[in-house]
């Protein structure tokens, strides 16, 4: 019978293992030689479009009638008024060019305000005119006929207004104070947190003798102008009741004097010294003068009980 053996390796063998390991390119040994080739310029991969904002640009234009740089002082305080000549009311065409050079064209082309009256309340009219032009009537119109337009009818609406002032002014008297019958003394008592003034107002005779006093309260008064104004009136509307044809009426507001001598025109006086003109008509001979504050003692007091009372109501 035969045997088969088997070789078995003795135990005591040792079997080398690398150190250290080694990478897999490495393993297979050095790179062919190769001829040297001369290196060529990378070739350049265009980037993805960035989203989002653009870039700012430096060379960025103004927009019209903006310089370039800050603004001076002189320019952050400018006025429409500014832009105008005092002695000729028209536009001050240099000033106008140098501030705004790319608008001067436009601004110019505007008439200006000669006749000095308040224009807000116009063109807020004339701009809901526009708009209702264009709404019902499919008509637009620009911006600076809409200026226009407002300064034509606020000088016509103040022409037509005017036209009282003379016979006002033939009414006033140049008489001195003696020589009228009676010196009528108005003073007024306003309160801005109330919205009201107290009037009185007195009537005195050739011996300077008081032989009438009256005062009232009145709601609505915007200033303490607006108040002397209606304190006139009223005692103008008594004076016509009792018949009096020779009057001259003195208050302590040399701005109300002046406003109704000179015929100047204040938006909230205006319904005021109309009212005063035509209430002139009634008298032969009527002036207005202003007095120092001590000459109307009584009826500053008068006028300063009659608010009192007002606010206790």
């Amino acid at each position: 019978m035969s045997t088969t053996s088997v070789e078995v390796p003795p135990t005591n063998m040792e079997i080398e293992l690398p150190s250290e390991r080694v990478p897999a390119l490495a393993r297979l040994g050095p790179a062919p030689e190769q001829d040297d080739v001369p290196e060529s310029e990378p070739t350049r991969i265009p980037t993805k479009k960035r989203l989002g904002r653009p870039p700012l640009r430096t060379n960025q234009e103004k927009p019209l009638g903006v310089k370039a740089g800050p603004p001076t002082e002189n320019e952050v305080n400018l006025k429409v008024s500014d832009l105008i000549s005092n002695e000729t009311k028209e536009w001050e065409k240099q000033r106008v060019e140098r501030s705004f050079p790319h608008l001067a064209d436009n601004i110019l082309s505007i008439k200006t305000n000669k006749w000095g009256g308040p224009l807000g309340p116009w063109i807020l009219w004339a701009i809901w005119s526009s708009r209702n032009q264009k709404l019902f009537q499919k008509r637009n119109f620009h911006a600076q006929e809409t200026i226009t337009k407002a300064i034509v009818d606020a000088k016509e609406w103040s022409e037509a207004q005017a036209k009282i002032i003379p016979e006002t002014q033939r009414k006033n008297s140049t008489r001195s104070r003696g020589e009228f019958e009676v010196i009528c003394r108005s003073d007024a008592a306003w309160k801005e947190e109330l919205q009201a003034a107290g009037l009185a107002w007195s009537f005195y005779g050739s011996q300077n003798e008081r032989f009438s006093s009256h005062s009232r309260s009145i709601a609505l008064v915007i200033s303490s102008l607006v108040a002397e104004g209606l304190a006139i009136r009223a005692a103008m509307e008594h004076a016509i009741a009792l018949r009096l044809k020779c009057v001259l009426f003195e208050t302590d507001s040399l701005q109300l004097v002046t406003t109704i001598e000179e015929g100047s025109s204040f938006s909230d006086l205006h319904g005021i010294i109309s009212d005063i003109y035509l209430l002139s008509n009634f008298f032969d001979s009527v002036s207005f003068r202003f007095c120092r504050r001590d000459v109307l003692s009584f009826e500053d007091s008068l006028a300063k009980q009659s608010l009192s009372d007002f606010g206790l109501n």
